[in-house]
């Protein structure tokens, strides 16, 4: 087999259904499998989701479950699962992805043209359609951490002294060798990832792919940033409700890796690490935050579906929705979208091509929110 796609679930239903139905039109012409396991999520949802997959027509042949009775982390349940699939190639996936299947192609041809890859990134955008700079990054190095800690990064982001966390020197434009991948999406050939034995256990959530990425450089191999291949990434959506327990383990990620590769800088490194923990608290990054307040306000939308002829209360409930027919997207003039009374656009994402969908929601105005509507459950998540 060519290919074998693992997913690791934990909560977040509506965007697994969402990855989940993007890997399965990605690998459709490909001799490959998906194996999804889950990290026991205490939402049922997620049992219901893998029912209505099982009773697609035609159903999906090449999709399989795992149910962990106890959530391992993410590096262990990636190994378990690893060691059930047959592929020459391994993709890992975060379930609040969303994977673009032409791009998938051509990373899978590049990698047969690099032997000594050891892994292979995408280019990652954020809910806004923006980049995301952890799609490719420098080792954080103690000088590349206190860059960034000070913002010497942020205000110098091409400089190859004070912006290397995020290897801001990089450009972004074609393929190319570079430190650090990140872990929601990494393409791994099979050789290489035996040669490491894998992910680091002792690493629960966070961490992992640094650590798997230093290892393969240790072993001679390359992790290529491949931006012809455009994934979304909505990030956290799993660890959405709870705050301190993403905290708790980010931070602890750190102390493994300072422990693991930087064990003479413990002295000062650990107490730093303590410190920032402390002050965390006050950050946006560790705030309760739900995306899905948009599609649970009482505002009027803009649905966007290719169908001429659609009920919207099945979906919508009491919410004042437009309905505007479109035969493609690039149909849509998105100058409209700043004289309409909606701030948030519906797209019924099952009509359109992924790539269109990417294009839209790069074009769109800042003051707007794009939601997708799944295609099973017919739930609305707010990007």
């Amino acid at each position: 087999m060519r290919l074998s796609v693992i997913i690791v679930s934990y909560q977040a239903a509506a965007e697994l259904e969402l990855c989940l139905w993007a890997a399965c039109q990605a690998v459709e012409q490909m001799d490959a499998e998906i194996i999804v396991i889950d990290n026991a999520s205490a939402d049922p949802s997620i049992q219901a989701l893998a029912n209505n997959f099982s009773q697609l027509n035609p159903p999906i042949q090449k999709l399989s479950w795992i149910w962990n009775t106890t959530n391992k982390g993410f590096g262990a349940a990636c190994n378990q699962a690893a060691a059930q699939a047959t592929g020459e190639y391994l993709l890992f996936l975060n379930p609040d992805t969303l994977i673009e299947p032409e791009g998938l192609k051509q990373a899978l041809a590049f990698l047969q043209m690099q032997p000594q890859a050891g892994a292979l990134g995408p280019y990652l955008l954020n809910g806004r359609g923006r980049f995301l700079k952890e799609s490719r990054r420098g080792f954080p190095t103690p000088w590349n951490s206190l860059c960034k800690i000070l913002g010497l990064a942020g205000i110098f982001p091409r400089s190859r002294l004070l912006a290397g966390y995020y290897a801001g020197n990089m450009p972004v434009s074609y393929p190319q060798p570079t430190a650090v991948l990140c872990g929601a999406c990494m393409l791994i050939p099979r050789n290489a990832w035996e040669a490491i034995r894998g992910f680091d256990e002792t690493f629960f959530l966070y961490g992992e792919d640094t650590d798997l990425c230093l290892r393969l450089h240790q072993k001679g191999y390359l992790c290529y940033f491949f931006p012809d291949w455009k994934v979304l990434h909505l990030k956290y959506r799993s660890m959405r409700n709870h705050p301190k327990q993403h905290r708790y383990y980010f931070f602890q990620s750190m102390k493994i890796y300072v422990h693991k590769h930087f064990p003479h800088h413990q002295w000062y490194l650990l107490p730093a690490i303590a410190w920032l923990y402390r002050i965390s608290r006050f950050s946006r990054k560790f705030q309760y935050t739900t995306h899905q307040k948009h599609a649970s306000s009482p505002k009027t939308a803009l649905f966007i579906t290719c169908h001429t002829h659609i009920s919207s209360s099945p979906i919508f409930g009491d919410r004042s929705v437009e309905i505007r027919p479109v035969n493609a997207l690039h149909e849509f003039c998105l100058s409209h979208l700043e004289q309409n009374t909606s701030s948030i656009i519906i797209l019924n994402i099952q009509d359109f091509p992924i790539a269109d969908c990417f294009n839209f929601l790069q074009n769109m105005p800042q003051a707007m929110t794009l939601c997708f509507l799944t295609p099973y459950t017919q739930s609305i998540i707010c990007v």
